[in-house]
């Protein structure tokens, strides 16, 4: 073992590199589409964050949707493939970190990380950041 700190990113192992599923076609995260299929786990996750996001934030610009977080937490998932910290250990982590950031961005309305803009287009109409029309 060496002193020199982990990467700060890293992809993923051979072994668990990831391009695209029959259940969730390439594309199918470019909209905050209810039909993305995931676990059920995952699903009952993300519907408890929305509620609990929608429950402290009503304005119509912080409004979390479950087709949003479902489309986020997809996209989070494909990048684990290419690039993710060293210290999570799994593409659900690194998906779900991805969604907090989103809620995070929701909220406050700027990111904890300026360089975080990848789901800007999934912000609800009226949220400052909102990119893509």
């Amino acid at each position: 073992m060496t002193d020199k700190a982990p990467k700060s990113s890293t992809p993923a192992k051979p072994s668990e590199r990831v391009s695209g599923s029959k259940e969730n076609p390439k594309g199918s995260a470019s909209t905050g589409s209810k039909a993305i299929r995931l676990d059920d786990s995952v699903v009952t996750s993300l519907i408890n964050k929305a509620k609990a996001h929608n429950e402290k934030h009503d304005a119509a610009g912080k409004k979390a949707t479950l087709g949003a977080l479902k489309a986020v937490w997809r996209r989070g998932a494909g990048a684990f493939s290419k690039s993710h910290s060293p210290v999570v250990t799994s593409r659900q982590q690194w998906a779900m970190a991805r969604v907090n950031a989103f809620l995070h961005l929701l909220a406050s309305g700027s990111p904890r990380n300026p360089k975080y803009v990848t789901d800007n287009d999934l912000l609800p109409k009226g949220h400052a950041k909102k990119s893509g029309g």
